[in-house]
């Protein structure tokens, strides 16, 4: 039971953690120019990477969790708190995928399409900072 808390745990902080570095690093490659900013755009994409393994670990330890805690189907529905924790943490996962599509999309562009393709990954990446505070929020609501 305590190693499922610990994975949980340890994958939101790297789902969180990387999406946020990865919002960083779109919002300072906004403000450079040439190698300085293909760099950025590079770190990026490993910040993805990141949020995509957390993402997982996060997942799977839920579904362990939620079996380890012997919820059952007809129990999850009735808390509210959970479905919500869960559906904003898929959301999240979702946007921190198109986010990852985008910035590979962004590293193949010419540098003169690069403006507008950060101006959408900051969106993005603001729209999972968002999520993972709901999911967050509900977690410490349930504690």
């Amino acid at each position: 039971m305590l190693l499922v808390r610990f994975a949980h745990f340890f994958g939101f902080v790297l789902f969180a953690a990387a999406g946020f570095g990865a919002w960083a690093a779109n919002r300072a490659a906004q403000a450079e120019k040439g190698d300085a900013a293909a760099a950025l755009d590079r770190l990026q994409r490993t910040f993805a990477r990141i949020t995509s393994w957390g993402s997982a670990i996060v997942v799977l330890s839920g579904l362990g969790a939620v079996r380890v805690f012997h919820h059952d189907g007809p129990q999850m529905m009735r808390e509210t708190w959970l479905l919500v924790m869960m559906v904003a943490g898929l959301a999240g996962a979702g946007v921190a995928g198109a986010a990852g599509a985008k910035t590979r999309k962004l590293l193949a562009a010419p540098e003169a399409d690069r403006g507008a393709l950060r101006d959408s990954l900051a969106m993005l990446h603001a729209s999972f900072l968002l999520l993972t505070l709901l999911a967050l929020a509900c977690g410490i609501f349930r504690f």
